[in-house]
């Protein structure tokens, strides 16, 4: 596989990523969509009775093993525990071929 096909197929699998975590997110009440998701994590707003109410924003490192007040939202989530690893493998291979890849949907 030459360079330029394996990077293609990073990028291709890293979007592929950030969509099934962003599907993921969705589903938990609260989801800032106004902050989305990026390699800095995402947000969970407060919510009462299934409505966000405004009174605090949790912030959350993608890594569900970096805990925020000692505790992850998604720490015993194993489909985003896989997807973070995947990230990282992605993540990496990218660095090794010195290129920056984006973190976002796929087109």
């Amino acid at each position: 596989m030459t360079k330029r096909m394996e990077i293609k197929d990073l990028q291709s699998s890293l979007s592929y990523c950030y969509n099934e975590m962003l599907e993921i997110l969705e589903s938990v009440d609260g989801f800032d969509e106004e902050t989305s998701l990026s390699r800095e994590g995402f947000t969970i707003d407060s919510t009462t009775c299934g409505q966000k109410d405004g009174n605090f924003h949790t912030e959350y490192p993608l890594n569900p093993s970096e805990k925020n007040d000692d505790f992850h939202i998604l720490e015993d989530d194993d489909e985003w525990r896989e997807l973070f690893e995947t990230y990282q493998e992605i993540e990496n291979r990218a660095s090794e071929l010195g290129v920056a890849l984006t973190f976002g949907p796929s087109n």
